[in-house]
């Protein structure tokens, strides 16, 4: 860095501390608050904020609006725009939030089922275990455990936080299928 760079950062900086007022500056000597870099975001957040308030109206558009960007730059328009997030929020997560933000109702169509809830309505037409494992196994929307665990949770199946994937699996499985073969049982059914 040259001379003149550093004199320019350092003036910068000078303008920075004589901005802040006396208990800022008492909280920022005593390490009670920090200075932290934070990008400009030019008018590039503006202009989505205008498009998602003119053409959003549920958060799939949200989604398109906004050109299916990464977790950091939609972590950047949320604190942009005031939207609390947290760092563990999923994408998903994220969106709600900003639809709940602009006050956009989440849902397409309002009896529409979520992808979760229809798989669990297609679990409970099997019979047999084996499909029922299969039909999970071979699923592209429950790839890892927390899809596993949220599909448990839509289908009121308990499972322990320590249980592996194949054991969430298992557990949903033998409740889905074997409240039905117990069912039957008691009907006399065979």
């Amino acid at each position: 860095m040259s001379q003149k760079e550093m004199e320019q950062m350092l003036d910068m900086l000078n303008g920075v501390i004589k901005g802040l007022s006396e208990e800022q500056y008492h909280n920022l000597l005593t390490g009670k608050a920090t200075l932290q870099y934070v990008p400009s975001s030019g008018p590039e957040f503006a202009l989505v904020r205008e498009k998602i308030i003119k053409e959003a109206h549920t958060m799939e558009e949200i989604e398109t609006t906004m050109g299916k960007p990464v977790k950091k730059y939609l972590i950047a328009f949320c604190r942009h725009e005031g939207i609390g997030i947290l760092s563990k929020d999923t994408k998903a997560v994220i969106y709600q939030k900003i639809a709940s933000h602009f006050k956009i109702d989440g849902k397409k169509v309002e009896n529409e089922e979520t992808p979760v809830i229809q798989i669990a309505n297609a679990l409970k037409e099997i019979n047999i275990q084996e499909d029922a494992k299969e039909f999970l196994l071979n699923h592209p929307l429950l790839r890892t455990k927390k899809d596993l665990m949220y599909l448990a949770k839509v289908l009121h199946v308990h499972i322990n936080k320590s249980a592996t994937k194949m054991e969430i699996l298992n557990r949903v499985v033998a409740s889905v299928t074997g409240a039905k073969a117990r069912g039957k049982l008691i009907r006399g059914e065979n």
